[in-house]
């Protein structure tokens, strides 16, 4: 395809993610397969390690694998030829691959999308309604999104939803970069949870920040040495040493230093780098040239840094004169900008401990308590859809009842944690919204609330036994109320269309329940109506008490073969949350290190300071004791120093971290509530280490004897 400016589309490949059973030997799982286009593995330039890319994915019930997915169906990687069954089909597999790590996709299994008993063959070759996600990418020369948009309509799959729902919800099919979907994710139908933006901001000002107090720290310990040094320098320019002979002293001690930090530092990333690969999950390793410009750009800022800090910190002793510097008299200056140093340390150090804490718990509410199941947690049985008999799920529905320890059962087409979505267009005249809105819809039978711990806020939910049939009923969440311009229970008893292939149908809303988070917590609320099940039910739901669960995973083992011969898949609720909210865990750890670096470079400052201190005021503190002065009150002397930065930081610290949580909180749907522990929490932790860096020194200085120090000529 051409346009006029010469931009043309140089092809396009899909995907579709559907859940296949896979029967190996006899050895039947459920596996997530990847139904893709004969020209994919070439498409994105996927290199097999066994198998031709040009053809293997070619011809119909054809299969290519990662290496691990072998290893688990077959014992071994040696594959290629080999067969397995799926849905009453053998397929061929005629691929091998490595598992992608850094890649938004997961390609474990890909099978033909030529292969007939796929959704996606099934869409191509009939008229197929229903909901189902294919991903559509489309490779273009430069400049030719425009062309793109208005292309749209010409590829597989536009026409996705017939009237009059589609002219109801008027459907649009989004254009997103490859290069953007991981930092900013998808609409819906999202193949893998992406990263975050702000959070890679957020690693980056805070490194940023991290480097420039080091700096600092390092032109607080460079000062205190050119005070130390203040008699040598004193006699070098006595015997004709220039400035630039001593400052050119000074910085080659000072590039010794820097250059076996930045060694030491490239050394670190290298030797954490598979450390940080196991716990993110992701394949860390540079690509040439932006990670080597990114990497020695940090080297190089921090060279020049050290070097301005190397100047400013000796400008003192070099410009002292030779009578002055021999006697050990040189200008007593810099003192604000140490304790700003300090202060600006503390201050970091106390919002990345109060951030830390913030996250913490959010990750707890969003695995613990956005589902409000208590102490329960729950089984969900996948699967019950066709071809699973209907009568048969209702059957085991009631075994599990029965089981020891259940304290409720639902079925549902939609669970929390499935990215699914189905939409359906519901129009309320009543409050001026006479055109159907898209909303999230979710069909559930009468036991779906008490299962999932879902409030009702006003009016009432489905009653048990009107299922599949009777009056045309609708329930609501609160934020699909305020959608269609209700105030909560004022929604109940009103009268509303929903859009179906025979036009607008009345519903009445009986109920509104508070929010169900049915994908994620971050992000906005999503509206959701709650529909009658009909005769069949995607999800079983089983909800039971901590104590029960070998007893209820006994039951559900035992009653399934006698119900089908389809492979049972289940899971758990809350491994499926701390799964899903595990990028969330590991930002949090992340941020732990953060505030541990800060913390102990944060030490290092106060304890360059106190040593800076003490070297100024050793005559000081020499006197006080001869004079009477206790130990106890020479420390205190000197600890009275961290007060001021203490505080200081402490005010700008309390303002800036309590922006920042509620900014970052913002970004979740449910969140916590701010309270002042994290905030108190964070100051005591960052005066206690830098009182236990500051009694470093000034213990020395207490025990030093005062005729030892008096007797020193500086």
């Amino acid at each position: 395809m051409e346009s006029q400016a010469g931009t043309s589309l140089a092809g396009f490949t899909r995907l579709s993610r559907e859940e296949l059973p896979v029967s190996v030997g006899g050895d039947v799982r459920r596996l997530e397969a990847y139904v893709v286009d004969a020209n994919f593995l070439e498409f994105f330039g996927i290199v097999l390690e066994a198998g031709s890319a040009s053809g293997a994915l070619a011809r119909p019930n054809t299969a290519v694998l990662s290496k691990d997915t072998a290893s688990r169906l077959f014992g071994v990687e040696d594959v290629i030829g080999r067969t397995f069954e799926t849905n009453g089909q053998l397929v061929e597999v005629t691929g091998l691959i490595e598992h992608q790590q850094s890649s938004h996709l997961s390609p474990n299994l890909l099978i033909s999308s030529s292969t007939d008993t796929t959704k996606l063959a099934a869409a191509d070759s009939t008229s197929m309604s229903g909901e189902f996600f294919v991903h559509t990418y489309v490779r273009a020369s430069e400049g030719a999104s425009d062309l793109l948009k208005s292309s749209l309509g010409t590829l597989p799959g536009a026409s996705f939803m017939p009237s009059p729902q589609a002219e109801a919800l008027a459907p649009e099919l989004e254009l997103m970069p490859v290069a953007d979907i991981h930092l900013n994710g998808m609409p819906a139908g999202e193949l893998n949870q992406g990263g975050s933006k702000v959070l890679v901001a957020a690693i980056a000002a805070v490194g940023t920040v991290i480097l420039l107090v080091a700096c600092f720290n390092y032109s607080i310990m460079v000062a205190a040495e050119s005070e130390r040094r203040i008699t040598e320098i004193g006699v070098r320019k006595a015997f004709g040493a220039d400035a630039r002979q001593i400052v050119s002293d000074f910085v080659k001690r000072g590039a010794i230093v820097t250059g076996s930090a930045i060694c030491a530092a490239l050394l670190l990333i290298i030797l954490s780098a598979p450390l940080l690969s196991s716990q993110f999950g992701q394949q860390l390793t540079p690509s040439w040239p932006v990670d080597f410009i990114v990497i020695l750009a940090v080297p190089a800022i921090a060279l020049t840094i050290s070097g301005w800090t190397l100047l400013a910190s000796n400008a003192g002793a070099v410009n002292t004169k030779p009578v002055d510097a021999i006697r050990g008299e040189t200008k007593r200056r810099g003192a604000f900008w140490r304790n700003a140093a300090a202060a600006m340390q503390f201050a970091v150090s106390i919002v990345l401990i109060v951030v830390t804490m913030v996250m913490s718990d959010q990750v707890r509410l969003a695995r613990d308590e956005t589902i409000n199941t208590g102490d329960d947690d729950v089984l969900i049985v996948d699967g019950m859809g066709a071809p699973f008999p209907a009568a048969s799920t209702y059957t085991l529905a009631n075994i599990m009842k029965e089981t020891p320890g259940v304290s409720a059962v639902s079925m549902s087409e939609i669970v929390p944690t499935d990215f699914s979505t189905t939409l359906i267009g519901i129009a309320s005249p009543s409050t001026g919204r006479p055109e159907p809105i898209g909303v999230a819809a979710n069909a559930v039978d009468s036991g779906f609330f008490a299962t999932y711990g879902i409030q009702t806020i006003g009016g009432q939910v489905f009653r048990p036994g009107t299922e599949g049939g009777g009056a045309n009923e609708i329930v609501l969440t609160s934020s699909a109320a305020s959608t269609l311009g209700y105030e909560n229970v004022d929604a109940v008893g009103k009268s509303v269309s929903m859009a179906s292939a025979d036009g607008l149908v009345p519903f009445t809303i009986i109920g509104v329940t508070a929010d169900i988070p049915m994908k994620s917590i971050i992000g906005n609320t999503e509206p959701l109506a709650f529909t009658k099940l009909g005769e069949r039910a995607r999800y079983l739901s089983v909800r039971f008490g901590a104590a029960a669960r070998a007893d209820v995973v006994a039951a559900l083992e035992s009653a399934w073969p006698t119900l089908s011969e389809i492979p049972l898949d289940y899971f758990f609720l809350r491994e499926r949350l701390a799964e899903l909210y595990r990028p969330l865990d590991q930002a949090f750890r992340f941020f732990l290190g953060l505030a541990g670096t800060a913390l102990a470079i944060a030490a290092f400052g106060v304890f360059g300071t106190a040593t800076f201190a003490a070297e100024r005021r050793q005559k000081e503190m020499g006197i006080r004791k001869a004079l009477g002065a206790s130990r106890w009150n020479v420390s205190t002397e000197l600890l009275r120093m961290l007060t001021r930065p203490l505080s200081i930081g402490a005010v700008l610290a309390v303002p800036a971290a309590f922006i920042v949580s509620q900014w970052w909180l913002t970004g979740f749907a449910q969140r916590i509530s701010l309270s002042p522990w994290p905030f108190l929490i964070a100051i005591v932790a960052a005066g206690a280490v830098g009182v236990f860096s500051m009694s470093l020194q000034t213990f020395r200085m207490a025990m030093t004897d005062p005729a030892t120090v008096l007797r020193r000529e500086q």
